[in-house]
């Protein structure tokens, strides 16, 4: 897959978490870099944490990436402002190798000062764990929504988790559910990643899958700002 994006053209790459298999190993990360090598050597790199990750390991191992480090007690917070879209890479580890994930106060805090400071870039936010209200999903999801409901800029969430691929909109906030790149959950579902173009309406969503359910592949998705 790697040398598949590196040649795609894009800009920049965003990877949603669960950079590990199980545990966040030194290892697992020196094995992530020598895999992302072609990608990292095309265009810029930004990842966040997922409940497999272990952020003092994967910290080690990519002290550096795409995006401005916010300074969040214990958490991996970065912003990043890409042709005239900011994106907001949150961090949701709240334990390695279990399930729920959680932003907690700080993190939540300094997103609502930052939403109320920053120019009214439209924004993407980016964070692992589903926004819903199952054992494994995200616990303070309703928060999240709270502090982002005054702030119309912020146009889409970006997560994971679920190893689904589907589009879904609340209170005209576009939720994007993106797919796994490693293994899915269900036969269903693709495996693959997602190129993306973004527009101030919008973003195209094409679908390249590399496995699972391909029937989609190559199918493109046209996501509107409702908000």
């Amino acid at each position: 897959m790697a040398p598949q994006v590196a040649a795609s053209g894009a800009t920049a790459a965003i990877i949603g978490g669960d950079l590990a298999r199980l545990v966040g190993g030194a290892a697992d990360y020196a094995a992530l870099r020598m895999l992302l090598a072609p990608v990292t050597a095309a265009m810029p790199v930004a990842m966040i944490l997922g409940n497999h990750d272990h952020r003092a390991n994967f910290l080690g191992a990519f002290p550096t990436s795409a995006g401005v480090s916010q300074k969040v007690p214990n958490k991996h917070v970065m912003v990043l402002e890409h042709s005239g879209l900011r994106l907001v890479l949150l961090d949701s580890l709240l334990a390695t190798d279990v399930t729920p994930g959680q932003l907690g106060q700080a993190q939540r805090t300094w997103l609502a000062q930052h939403l109320a400071s920053a120019p009214p870039l439209p924004t993407a936010i980016v964070v692992h764990h589903t926004l819903t209200d199952q054992d494994g999903a995200l616990v303070d999801a309703e928060r999240l929504f709270d502090v982002v409901r005054p702030h119309p800029q912020v146009k889409t969430i970006l997560y994971g988790h679920s190893h689904t691929y589907e589009v879904r909109e609340r209170d005209g906030l576009q939720l994007i559910n993106l797919p796994a790149v490693g293994y899915n959950f269900a036969d269903t579902q693709p495996v693959g990643w997602v190129d993306s173009i973004w527009t101030d309406e919008g973003v195209d969503l094409t679908l390249r899958a590399i496995g699972g359910n391909q029937a989609a592949n190559g199918q493109t998705t046209s996501v509107h700002w409702a908000r």
